[in-house]
């Protein structure tokens, strides 16, 4: 038996040491490296000069990576329930298996698929003043004074919100599907017959399967969120002014525009801390009661 287990051990090691070499590689020696990075500080040439916590320090009197934070939660706050709750809605209505189902699942997921730099193409062309989409539709109906979607700092976050919803509700919506089919049709017809309305059955027994899905959901989106990137940076180069920079952003010109790259990892550990950090809060409010008491 000691025999058996000890093989059953060697093999299950020999199956894992590939994908342990490569996330050694990938994942961990990156972020150890990133975090000594962060504490030194980087000539052109690439040599590293220890300095301690000189990065952070500046970072924390920096006003624009405040500015930059404060721009990452806003979109955050705003995406991540707006991609959620869509999702659950689109997913919603089909699986009540409409005709056609097939056509609208292909049509609804087909924007997920699309590159980032598409996507953004697709909206400028929506949003753009003077002859773009939504205004021409506008002045159809009447609207005479043109408005600036893309410059207006009131306007702007509606504008990629509406995009990245637009782009991500694919994912979402087929995550919910596969939950919804996991739940128990007896339920249903379990509830229906206690003379639980449409809405009853959504809120006692949905909402209750489709809560592990959920969670998963909400964790990715606002990690995604808190990446934001491309997104802004070929919409709206941040501005106006430097109103959607994203963490991101200002990272990527601290290490590639100001050749800081001290400054830029420092800025990366802080981000990585604070995504961690959300997701660990979310994973303890979506767990289950059961779990708690143990």
């Amino acid at each position: 038996m000691k025999k058996k287990k000890s093989g059953d051990l060697l093999a299950a090691v020999l199956f894992l040491l590939p994908f342990m070499i490569v996330y050694l590689l990938f994942m961990i020696y990156p972020i150890l490296k990133g975090f000594y990075t962060s504490m030194c500080d980087v000539e052109l040439n690439f040599t590293q000069t220890f300095s301690g916590l000189a990065n952070y320090e500046k970072m924390f009197s920096d006003k624009f990576f405040w500015q930059a934070i404060k721009t990452t939660l806003i979109y955050t706050v705003l995406n991540t329930p707006a991609l959620v709750i869509s999702g659950l809605v689109f997913a919603m209505i089909l699986n009540a298996r409409l005709r056609g189902n097939i056509v609208y699942r292909t049509i609804f997921f087909l924007p997920y698929v699309l590159s980032v730099s598409v996507v953004v193409y697709i909206w400028k062309f929506i949003l753009q003043p003077y002859s773009g989409l939504l205004n021409t539709i506008l002045h159809q109906l009447g609207v005479q004074n043109e408005i600036m979607w893309l410059q207006n700092s009131n306007l702007v976050w509606g504008g990629v919100v509406a995009m990245t919803v637009w782009s991500g509700i694919g994912f979402n919506m087929v995550m919910f599907l596969a939950g919804m089919q996991e739940i128990d049709d007896n339920l249903y017809e379990a509830a229906e017959i206690d003379g639980a309305g449409a809405f009853s059955r959504f809120w006692y027994v949905t909402l209750p399967g489709l809560k592990n899905v959920t969670l998963m959901i909400t964790v990715l989106q606002t990690i995604a969120s808190m990446k934001l990137f491309s997104h802004t940076f070929l919409l709206t180069k941040g501005g106006p002014g430097t109103q959607t920079r994203s963490i991101v952003h200002y990272i990527y010109v601290k290490a590639f525009t100001e050749n800081k790259l001290g400054a830029a990892s420092a800025m990366s550990v802080i981000l990585l801390i604070i995504m961690m950090a959300f997701a660990v809060i979310q994973f303890r409010i979506g767990s289950e009661p059961r779990d708690k008491g143990r």
